[in-house]
């Protein structure tokens, strides 16, 4: 949480240069970056403020169709946690037509995700299962795995509700076989890691002891001149 403090702190003073200089792009990332730090710091009313604040000068600029597709996705975000779910298909619908023209297969995975989401909160799961399935299907392959074990969970438990109970199975299983990749991704990561440091630790420790055997060869050696020098 502290460092988010000081990261909002920082984008507060960023955020008042880029007005001065009027430049539009630099605001909307501030206010962008603002918007996700509020959001970290469970501070709603702000995040929004500054998700609007980056809305209002992305549709000023029409210049980053990328961030606008993103700002649409937030603010779908956004009606989804209030329960208006009307305005929350509309803003996806949105950022999904600009993520098409961009050919984003990453975010129009999320964006199925979150058109299920959607349905869920209204019980609609036939039409959940629809885009569960799409997300998969057409956009699976340029998601991560933790992104697709999300959607296979949700799947399954969508076809638990309706009593499709082999299907919720299926879904389950691949739901249980990328979390354990995951796991078994993370163990390694953590193996890694731990051999680097005790490599590192390894070497530092070669180092000092090398230092420590040429500080001793440096004294012997001016200790031998010594002897020298008085008996010469």
């Amino acid at each position: 949480m502290e460092n988010f403090e000081i990261a909002k702190n920082y984008l507060i003073l960023a955020r008042n240069q880029f007005d001065s200089l009027k430049s539009i792009m630099n605001r909307i990332k501030i206010d962008y970056a603002l918007f996700t730090t509020y959001s970290h710091l469970n501070m709603p009313d702000s995040a929004n403020y500054y998700l609007e604040e980056a809305f209002k000068s992305a549709d000023k600029a029409k210049g980053n169709t990328y961030m606008e597709a993103t700002l649409y996705y937030h603010l779908s975000e956004r009606e989804l946690n209030k329960g208006n779910y009307s305005d929350a298909i509309l803003y996806l619908m949105k950022s999904e037509k600009l993520y098409e023209e961009l050919l984003s297969s990453y975010d129009l995975f999320s964006v199925n995700h979150r058109y299920a989401e959607i349905y869920i909160k209204q019980e609609k799961y036939p039409q959940a299962i629809g885009y569960l399935n799409k997300a998969l299907d057409k956009y699976g392959a340029n998601s991560t795995l933790s992104g697709k074990g999300d959607v296979y969970n949700r799947l399954s438990q969508c076809y638990s509700t309706i009593g499709e109970y082999q299907k919720a199975f299926d879904a389950q299983a691949q739901y249980m076989v990328i979390k354990d990749s995951i796991r078994n991704e993370k163990n390694q990561n953590r193996l890694i890691a731990m051999e680097n440091k005790f490599k590192n630790e390894k070497s530092q420790l070669e180092l000092e002891n090398l230092k420590n055997l040429n500080q001793l060869q440096s004294a012997e050696i001016q200790k031998q001149n010594t002897q020298k020098i008085a008996l010469g």
